[in-house]
């Protein structure tokens, strides 16, 4: 599957004193796209209970940090599903800033 794509403006909420990003910025902008994604493939949180009964939950999450990413600045996150096993799914994700992979990091959903 392709990646989706989605670019969100690290503002001053999302940095620390060195005016890099807060780890918790990572996951707010990781769940938003992943949202989002889901949506866009019928799967999001309204979908799931309707058709379901069921939520996605969160069971594992795992984040490489590359380069430093500066606040003040757009990051292009990119993700797609890349994988099931049993009753988990896999997603995968990426984090571009000035052309450059700043961080990777995989989830796993129940």
């Amino acid at each position: 599957m392709e990646f989706f794509e989605q670019s969100f403006y690290v503002g001053g909420i999302y940095t620390d004193t060195k005016g890099q990003i807060k780890p918790s910025a990572i996951l707010v902008f990781m769940q938003d796209i992943a949202t989002t994604h889901a949506i866009h493939l019928s799967l999001g949180r309204d979908e799931m209970i309707a058709r379901y009964n069921a939520v996605w939950v969160l069971m594992r999450l795992k984040v490489e940090l590359f380069n430093a990413i500066e606040g003040f600045q757009f990051l292009t996150l990119k993700t797609r599903p890349c994988g099931i096993s049993g009753p988990t799914f896999y997603r995968e994700f990426e984090f571009w800033s000035d052309g450059k992979l700043c961080a990777v990091a995989n989830t796993a959903w129940v």
